[in-house]
């Protein structure tokens, strides 16, 4: 096990985020691994002892109680899902049993006993004891299904990365196709009430729904507008949250002449109009980013081994680099302002989970279950 790690807390006193490589490597059966941080694949001749895991998603459930998918290499190279949870913070983990071998994309937990995962093929699965159970849910969609969130134990959306969204008002019993959104290839939704929400992806495909999902606004454009100078560049939406109806932020990766740069659009008028947020003093690309609060606020850059976080908005950016040994940060997931967890790569099946509880001044690294 690596040891912890010691952030100097004046790194931390202005002002980090989540996912994997690209985050079609998520969506892609993980194989863009490579593209985080220049990674090669790593050595697995020692597969059969120690732990050959990459971690896809993380939901943290209490302080306490985190849940992961992901996928395991198996000795002689076979691979196969895994589902992992913590029950002391992040300090170590145990598989759970999952009757599934589809690729496994994320994970939501609406409280500390019930929870969905969805996947490859329209795979989405829940489970009301914690995860020692999952049952299948029917959706008749046969799509990767990207993201999933629920606001309470009935109401609840998917997003496939084709474009296919589906809607359920009972748990997930019943899974209506409501609608499928032309635009990009779609990567993660935020509904902040059962009516009012946003689904976000590739090539600037953004789109507001005010009833709940069954309708969608299409709001990409008005997001492009301020690159046309640039030529036709690709924009690239990685995470969206609302604060209230009018008040959002929206995080980007522009590919442009020049190269990528990350950004933070922000809208106060329920995205009629949007300002931009440079991400940092340097010109990085951006992999995802998770908001804490409208002004806290973490990010993982591209090929980096640090993150960035901001406590005011985005006026400021504070570097943070919970690994010194060459990993490469690809996804965060906080709880709260104390509470987070980072995944780290070391290469093809090789992650590393470090968790903390002071809100990033010390990271500590968890220990994943090894091969049999």
């Amino acid at each position: 096990m690596r040891k912890s790690i010691f952030l100097p807390a004046a790194l931390l006193c202005l002002g980090f985020s989540l996912l994997r490589g690209s985050e079609n490597a998520r969506q892609d059966a993980y194989a863009s691994v490579l593209l985080a941080g220049g990674c090669g694949v790593a050595d697995t001749s020692t597969a059969s002892s120690a732990a050959a895991i990459q971690i896809g998603r993380i939901s943290l459930t209490s302080k306490t109680v985190f849940v992961a998918v992901g996928r395991e290499q198996l000795p002689g190279g076979r691979e196969q899902s895994v589902v992992l949870r913590s029950s002391n913070g992040g300090s170590t983990w145990e598989r759970l049993t999952v009757d599934s071998n589809r690729w496994l994309y994320d994970i939501f937990f609406v409280d500390g006993e019930t929870g969905w995962i969805c996947g490859y093929d329209g795979l989405i699965l829940k489970t009301t004891d914690a995860g020692a159970n999952w049952k299948k849910q029917n959706t008749s969609v046969r799509s990767a299904f990207v993201r999933i969130q629920f606001i309470d134990k009935d109401l609840g959306w998917a997003v496939a990365e084709d474009g296919h969204v589906l809607r359920t008002t009972d748990g997930g019993a019943r899974w209506a196709a409501t609608r499928v959104l032309p635009r990009g290839s779609l990567r993660t939704l935020d509904f902040r009430t059962g009516t009012y929400g946003w689904a976000v992806g590739e090539h600037g495909g953004a789109y507001r729904s005010t009833d709940g999902g069954v309708l969608w606004e299409s709001l990409g454009g008005k997001m492009l507008s301020p690159f046309r100078r640039l030529g036709k560049p690709a924009l690239g939406f990685r995470a969206v949250k609302f604060f209230s109806d009018r008040n959002g932020l929206i995080a980007a990766n522009v590919s442009d002449r020049s190269g990528d740069r990350g950004i933070l659009l922000k809208t106060q008028d329920g995205g009629g109009s949007w300002s931009i947020i440079e991400v940092s003093s340097d010109r990085v690309g951006l992999i995802d980013a998770c908001f804490l609060s409208s002004t806290s606020i973490w990010v993982v850059p591209q090929f980096s081994q640090r993150l960035f976080h901001t406590l005011d908005g985005g006026r400021s950016w504070v570097p943070v680099r919970p690994v010194t040994d060459g990993g490469t940060p690809l996804g965060v997931y906080f709880l709260d302002p104390t509470v987070g967890v980072v995944v780290v790569s070391y290469g093809l099946f090789s992650d590393e989970v470090l968790y903390t509880t002071d809100g990033g001044t010390t990271w500590t690294s968890g220990e994943l279950p090894r091969n049999e």
